[in-house]
């Protein structure tokens, strides 16, 4: 009883998680039909994924918001959107990672089997949109689906390495743009990410000390890309507390 009292709570809370990211999701992208001005850490993701508005661009991401919009959207409502968007957009042999992946550019998908509706890898709602709009945003420019989602990524990567970094020294982080130049992450939403990384740590003793220590370690050793270097690489002052400690 208790534990199906947990799990149930557990799934109300990730439905309620979800339908936030969704809505979020669609109030960006509609934002980038309006053709403002992107804000909010979401809103600089979907308008970076995008890129400058186009009618096929425009056409696939009103098929987005449907989809979300649907009674009851579900993960194999996305995986089929990203499949489509995908085939109908990217002709050109720089992106053909949706062809490898069947529909798929990133590895998480691969936890969805063909004939499931739902799937325990719980980051596909937002993958598969992720997927949608870089499959519709790089079709016909000079850009990968795969470089931009690696770009995007490796300054969220800086970021909270900084935010790590800084909580370590008991320090203000610096803003990561001063760092280098971004286009996925603003001087507010590097600060908005160090506030929430501060707050959850809270105040610092040994046993704090060595488990954010530990993270920063292994955010900083870490090959994601298949041992490419990566932003991080090129700013020691992101780790500076190793160096500093030892």
């Amino acid at each position: 009883m208790i534990c199906s009292t947990l799990w149930a709570t557990d799934q109300a809370s990730l439905n309620k998680q979800q339908k936030e990211i969704l809505t979020e999701y669609v109030k960006s992208v509609e934002k980038w039909l309006r053709k403002s001005q992107a804000e909010t850490a979401t809103e600089l993701k979907v308008f970076g994924f995008l890129g400058p508005p186009t009618d096929s661009k425009e056409a696939a991401v009103e098929k987005l918001v449907h989809v979300v919009n649907s009674d009851e959207p579900s993960v194999s409502s996305f995986r089929k959107l990203a499949i489509d968007v995908c085939k109908e957009t990217q002709k050109d042999s720089v992106n053909l990672a949706c062809e490898r992946y069947r529909g798929r550019p990133f590895n998480c998908f691969e936890c969805l089997p063909e004939d499931a509706s739902t799937t325990k890898c719980q980051c596909c709602y937002s993958m598969f949109l992720n997927a949608c709009l870089l499959c519709a945003g790089t079709s016909a420019e000079e850009r990968s689906m795969l470089d931009e989602f690696r770009r995007f990524t490796e300054e969220n990567i800086l970021a909270y390495s900084v935010a790590i970094n800084s909580w370590l020294k008991e320090a203000s982080p610096k803003p990561v743009t001063s760092l280098t130049t971004t286009r996925y992450i603003t001087g507010d939403s590097a600060l908005g990410i160090a506030e929430r990384v501060h707050s959850s740590l809270g105040k610092k003793d040994e046993v704090k000390e060595w488990l954010a220590a530990c993270l920063l370690k292994t955010i900083k050793g870490n090959q994601r890309w298949r041992k490419r270097s990566e932003l991080i690489d090129d700013f020691p002052e992101a780790v500076s507390w190793f160096k500093e400690t030892l």
